[in-house]
């Protein structure tokens, strides 16, 4: 009709090759997006703490903890590595819990992937057998040592005890923070020294410190959720104890953690501590 008017378009009209090309990018760029979901869907943010203790404990391994060795460390493609297929193992983990904390994830406002069906849970059930499988495929062909093999399989142990029934650890009161401190603190950690080191005294004398500041930044995150999880009847450490005395043992905890470092003179725990204590 325009046309007909007089009235000259001012954009011309596309041919079909380019409405295709845009179609094809636009279906690309969905895929992208898609794998971006699955990608987050393991939580990598809090993947983070499992890569610094994965470093710390890579660190600790090769250099005292004075101060002298503060800035000391290298990389290598064991490190990378073991690093990558032990985060298959974590992203594994966060997703079952994911998976049986959707209803309270759905009350506490976060965690919305399951809630708002953007993963399905049969998806989601795929994806950490996926990852899974990856982990036991990689050790298997880079030859990985069993030490290494065995610390991850009693992180990803854990980390099912944590959430699924009959065990749901995470509703057990003193049983949830064993298990972080355990997980994150601990086997972590021994990941990370079992790289150069061998399992001795020494590897659990540098892992204590850590080990207990694991118990402050767990209580605190159970503060975060305490609402819901109050009212979804998940007992955890932070509802058991209320949010006035949680905080209070959460601060001692603190206290007591950096007395350690200093003790040890363990200048890398002493600057966590007292940088993320006044937060």
């Amino acid at each position: 009709f325009q046309a007909e008017d007089g009235i000259r378009d001012l954009v011309r009209s596309r041919g079909l090759g380019d409405v295709y090309k845009r179609q094809t990018k636009d279906l690309f760029m969905k895929k992208i997006l898609r794998l971006l979901d699955f990608l987050f869907f393991m939580r990598p943010i809090i993947l983070i703490p499992i890569w610094s203790f994965i470093l710390i404990g890579h660190y600790h391994s090769g250099h005292t903890i004075h101060v002298h060795n503060f800035f000391r460390f290298g990389f290598s493609t064991q490190l990378i590595i073991k690093s990558i297929l032990s985060t298959l193992v974590v992203g594994a983990v966060y997703i079952v819990n994911q998976i049986y904390d959707r209803e309270t994830d759905a009350l506490n406002k976060k965690l919305f992937f399951i809630p708002k069906s953007i993963i399905t849970l049969k998806q989601a059930k795929i994806q950490s057998y996926v990852l899974v499988i990856t982990f036991v495929a990689g050790s298997i062909l880079f030859q990985l040592d069993w030490r290494y093999i065995l610390f991850n399989l009693l992180l990803l142990i854990l980390g099912i005890c944590y959430s699924i029934p009959p065990f749901q650890f995470k509703s057990r009161p003193g049983l949830d923070l064993l298990l972080n401190m355990l997980g994150y603190g601990g086997l972590s950690f021994f990941i990370g020294w079992t790289i150069n080191g061998i399992i001795s005294r020494s590897m659990f004398i540098a892992a204590l410190p850590y080990f207990i500041f694991m118990a402050a930044m767990y209580i605190n995150t159970t503060l975060i959720d305490y609402e819901g999880d109050k009212e979804s009847g998940l007992l955890t450490t932070g509802v058991f104890f209320g949010k006035n005395l949680a905080s209070l043992i959460s601060l001692i905890i603190v206290f007591f953690t950096l007395t350690i470092g200093y003790l040890q003179q363990n200048w890398i725990i002493f600057s966590i501590v007292a940088v993320s204590s006044p937060i």
